[in-house]
């Protein structure tokens, strides 16, 4: 049941649209951690693709029923720009609140797209 759920909350992917019209700059937050190397747009829709496999029941396209959100992000994407997973600041507990990937560009997030939050 607990793996169920996991997985179910890995396919429930939100999504932040941060500066969606080029103009607004969100600066990285210094609470933010990111982790691993940056990842493609490429190599990033092969995770979305694993993700939504992993529950049957869940459209079969990259990051499931978040699809939108991720053809959104994609979309976002410019030469220069980078996606790496991140962290979100961790909340009372410590722990991060919130796991996911974000388009960067310079020091700006353009969005995240979340695929876990605690």
């Amino acid at each position: 049941m607990r793996r169920m759920l996991s997985a179910a909350a890995l396919l429930l992917v939100t999504f932040n649209a941060i500066g969606s019209d080029g103009s607004a700059c969100d600066p990285v937050d210094p609470a933010m951690r990111f982790t691993g190397p940056d990842i493609s747009l490429e190599e990033l829709e092969i995770v979305g693709r694993k993700l939504a496999a992993s529950n049957p029941a869940a459209p079969q396209v990259p990051f499931a029923l978040a699809n939108e959100n991720w053809l959104w992000l994609r979309a976002q994407y410019r030469a220069g720009d980078r996606i790496v997973a991140f962290e979100g600041p961790p909340g009372h507990d410590g722990q991060p609140f919130a796991w996911g990937y974000a388009l960067l560009r310079g020091q700006c997030v353009v969005g995240l797209l979340t695929t876990r939050r605690a």
